[in-house]
Formats: C-alpha cells, structure tokens, sequence
C-alpha cells in the first residue's frame, strides 16, 4: 500500500479569500513537503506549467 496522497480539492475550490485554485495549491505544496504527493502528479503539474 503506498502512502502518498493525491490531492482531491478541485481547482476551481475558493478559499477563505475567495481565491481560486488557493486550497488546492495549499494542499499540494504541504504534501509535496512531507514527500507524500504522488511522482506522476508532480510531472502532471511540471509539465502543465511549462510554457
């Protein structure tokens, strides 16, 4: 069984401010801190920021 997490908050999902993608960003940042966000997400989302 793996222990990482793949973040489920939609992008769209507003914050506290009323800003979107803020929840999910949040998420994946802390998970990507302790080492449980998925490899493939963090290749999903390095190559969905390449211009």
């Amino acid at each position: 069984m793996s222990d990482k997490i793949v973040p489920l908050i939609s992008s769209g999902t507003k914050g506290p401010l009323g800003v979107l993608h803020l929840p999910r960003l949040w998420q994946k940042v802390s998970l990507e801190a302790a080492g449980k966000l998925p490899t493939a997400t963090r290749e999903l989302a390095a190559a969905t920021t390449q211009w």
